[in-house]
């Protein structure tokens, strides 16, 4: 499941089990056992209790973690699990008898110590069907690794080809289509940040070799080409789609620029720093490595057209809250805007003051969206819609003295998640780039 205001950055495939001590392997095995055994009743309630393996050594536990969830509408903070024994933790939940559960365990009360997979991926959201007829029930489970006490992987799996390689990939399981490229880590020699991206090249980059191309910078990269990178294995299928409407001639040639999120993915999107949300103010310094760093290493290495005409921005959720600021914020450098569910909730007041007061973007084109079914609930739904028509209205005061050409679109029940934007995609990428 994922929650607009606090979508996490996004998921990685389930992760494998991580090598324990004598002492935790028969802990899980006794536990598993434990986890099939419930008593027959009629109850309606169902008292889970939840038992953790934690890796690392006993000295470095804390004595809780923190087990965040959907019931409780993903708070960063979380239920806390008291630690019963090195490197065991428990704790207890009542919940309705057959009802679903979505879960994931963090180290601290910060999405930065969020669970991850032994090779430093995400993994996905653990789910729970309570048990129908059990008073209780036990539920196991280990973790790998934590997302502060591993290195962000900058390297992907051996079937995603470096920058200098060619054809198609190698690897089976791989759902990417056409080529696409890995960079070397990219490295802001200011800061010491490291970022990975891959690059989508069109059907004929290797054939005509005198043709250059515009490039689009998607935001949480992980997303965008491969289901065994994506957030609950959803992708945008944005290589599929290029595919198709390039070979068909409903787009242009273009190069895609999947930028990979971090473990400081809401501060690193958010303009404006918000408390309720937990949210910093490091869009500008993240949109600044973009420009600054990213977009010439991509210019270097591959046939692109610079130019701001030619160079597009864009994103979901808060990747299309700072997609919509870039164009703002670095109107010589993008052109275009793709802003699809824009997080209208982060930061709110202060991003709608600035839109109304900021230079505007001369000419830029800007793309915004929102789905009719983006919340938890119907109230939630209806506020959510009200703040992005408040965002449509101070862009649609502006559009008129600043040229800009602006498309807004309330998409009919459309939800807040990948599989809603990849519907879409297509028609979005020939707005901006095809025949009208």
């Amino acid at each position: 499941m994922r929650r607009a205001a606090h979508a996490k950055f996004p998921m990685h495939d389930m992760p494998h089990r991580p090598a324990l001590t004598r002492f935790h392997t028969r802990a899980a095995s006794a536990l598993a056992i434990l986890s099939l055994l419930t008593i027959a009743a009629g109850a309606k309630d169902v008292d889970v209790r939840f038992i953790v393996v934690a890796p690392g050594p006993p000295a470095a536990q804390p004595d809780q973690i923190y087990m965040s969830t959907s019931v409780d509408e993903w708070p960063e903070a979380g239920r806390p699990l008291k630690k019963i024994a090195d490197g065991i933790y428990e704790t207890k939940l009542p919940l309705q008898a057959g009802s679903g559960l979505s879960y994931k365990f963090l180290r601290e009360k910060s999405w930065g110590t969020v669970e991850k997979d032994p090779r430093g991926f995400e993994v996905a959201n653990r789910d729970l069907v309570v048990a129908e007829n059990a008073p209780s029930m036990i539920v196991f489970n280990d973790i790998a690794t934590w997302a502060d006490q591993t290195e962000i992987p900058m390297r992907r799996a051996k079937h995603i080809k470096p920058a200098s390689a060619s054809g198609a990939d190698s690897d089976p399981d791989s759902t990417r289509v056409g080529e696409i490229r890995q960079h070397p880590t990219i490295l802001n020699e200011k800061t010491g940040e490291i970022r990975e991206a891959h690059v989508y090249l069109p059907p004929d980059y290797e054939k005509d070799t005198k043709r250059r191309y515009p490039v689009l910078y998607l935001q949480d990269g992980q997303n965008v080409f491969d289901a065994e990178t994506a957030f609950g294995g959803a992708e945008w299928e944005a290589d599929e789609t290029l595919q198709r409407m390039i070979q068909s001639g409903e787009l242009p040639p273009m190069i895609v620029v999947a930028i990979y999120n971090s473990p400081e993915r809401r501060t690193e999107y958010s303009p404006f720093a918000d408390e309720e949300m937990k949210t910093g103010d490091g869009a500008k310094k993240y949109l600044s490595f973009v420009v600054e760093t990213i977009k010439p290493v991509i210019d270097k290495t591959y046939r692109t057209i610079p130019d701001r005409a030619n160079t597009a921005i864009g994103g979901a959720s808060l990747g299309g809250t700072v997609s919509l600021y870039g164009v703002f914020e670095f109107p010589k450098v993008f052109g275009t805007a793709l802003v699809l569910s824009p997080a209208v909730h982060c930061g709110e007041e202060p991003f709608l003051d600035y839109l109304a007061k900021a230079p505007a973007p001369e000419g830029a084109k800007i793309w915004m969206d929102m789905g009719t079914e983006e919340g938890k609930n119907a109230e939630d739904r209806a506020a959510t819609m009200a703040k992005f028509r408040k965002f449509a209205e101070v862009l649609g005061a502006r559009a008129p003295s600043a040229k800009l050409d602006l498309h807004v679109e309330e998409i009919p029940g459309a939800a807040h998640h990948e599989t809603s934007w990849r519907a879409r995609l297509g028609r979005i990428l020939q707005w901006a780039y095809g025949k009208k």
